[in-house]
């Protein structure tokens, strides 16, 4: 799915932050370690950019990322 996907847009700045981290294979605590941000924190906005990607599953994420051009 391209950048331009209308999905991705719904998302909040901290969410796009944290997929865009995600994608270039960072793992949540990593993350939280980087932004100075606490883990369940991190999981959840991951988890709150899922649900608005009405995404289930990492798996999904990861499929997403790796044919978006969020990089």
């Amino acid at each position: 799915m391209p950048y331009e996907d209308c999905r991705f847009q719904r998302l909040s700045y901290s969410e796009k932050n944290i997929i865009r981290y995600i994608g270039l294979g960072f793992s949540v605590s990593t993350i939280s370690r980087m932004l100075k941000k606490n883990v369940k924190t991190v999981s959840s906005q991951k988890r709150s950019a899922m649900r608005k990607l009405n995404m289930n599953r990492d798996i999904e994420l990861y499929q997403f990322l790796s044919h978006s051009i969020l990089m």
